[in-house]
């Protein structure tokens, strides 16, 4: 029993320190104003054989114009990104994902989330405004007052006529047109049949495919259950929606799970794995559809029999 336990603490122990450890290094200049470039370095330890840094698509404060492999060995050993930011004040940078791969072993690694203070571009402390001219003094004849005069009598005599047109329906209440919101689950189907209509599967564009349904899918978890979904991980979003108690939580997560492995491994499918990607995710949206259906019929039901 004792060889057993020991040699299974010098296989986990093997692990941890095959393990690829991931480290950051950000290099902000003293002064930092819109536009100026941040270098932020990820670097692994050991090496790996690839990496793929996941950016996400809503950022909007900051543009990544330079994304760089550093290799040591023929094996890559960091990537160097540079950010450029949009705004001023106190920008955050969130948290992104990274994965790498290192014999045929997918890891997940994510940053830490980070602050940056961006100024105002200041002018030159060295230019000094001079004025054009002299001030001129202006002189106003006879006819230059009638004018003015004349100005002033016709404005106020606008403002009296305007305050004798009388009023009509004051008190008459004004019906506004309702608003239509348009239900989760019908965007989420409509995307779907877009999708299904631009044969990404038979042009073999597999990678935009599960792209897609990925993006279908984090729409509707972001619009039905009010969560950030697009801006989250996959870890993120199962851990929203476990707080929020949701029965299909775990097949969410392996469907997300699965779409990453796709996108980001650059795993291809079969036409049939394909296929019940989409089935799966159109037969999930059609469920919700019916449960809200059910619950405005019985809701309707409801205020008829209270009427």
């Amino acid at each position: 029993m004792k060889r057993i336990i020991f040699t299974l603490v010098l296989i986990s122990l093997g692990l941890v320190l095959n393990a690829t450890k991931m480290t950051e290094t950000i290099t902000e200049p003293d002064t930092l104003t819109i536009g100026t470039p941040i270098d932020f370095v990820i670097r692994f330890s050991p090496p790996v054989d690839s990496a793929f840094v996941e950016v996400p698509d809503t950022l909007t404060t900051f543009d990544v114009i330079g994304n760089l492999p550093l290799y040591e060995a023929d094996k890559l050993s960091g990537i160097k990104m540079i950010l450029t930011p949009f705004e001023t004040g106190q920008l955050p940078f969130p948290s992104i994902n990274v994965m790498t791969w290192d014999e045929e072993i997918l890891e997940q690694h994510q940053t830490r989330h980070q602050y940056f203070m961006v100024r105002t571009v200041l002018p030159d402390s060295g230019a000094v405004l001079v004025d054009i001219s002299e001030p001129v003094t202006v002189r106003l004849n006879f006819w230059d007052y009638l004018l003015i005069i004349s100005s002033i009598a016709l404005l106020v005599l606008i403002i009296w006529g305007i305050t004798k047109i009388p009023r009509k329906d004051v008190n008459k209440p004004k019906y506004e047109k309702p608003e239509v919101i348009i239900p989760a689950w019908k965007t989420a189907l409509e995307s779907l049949e877009e999708l299904k209509s631009k044969q990404l599967i038979e042009k073999g564009d597999y990678l935009s495919y599960y792209f897609e349904l990925s993006s279908i899918l984090r729409w509707f978890i972001e619009d039905n259950f009010g969560i950030n979904a697009a801006e989250m991980t996959t870890y993120e979003i199962n851990d929203a929606l476990s707080d929020l108690e949701v029965e299909v939580r775990p097949e969410i997560k392996n469907y997300l799970l699965n779409c990453d492995m796709k996108k980001y491994a650059k795993q291809i499918p079969t036409m049939e794995e394909a296929d019940s990607s989409y089935y799966w995710l159109h037969k999930y949206l059609t469920e919700v559809k019916q449960i809200e259906l059910s619950k405005i019929e019985d809701s309707e039901s409801k205020e008829g029999k209270n009427v």
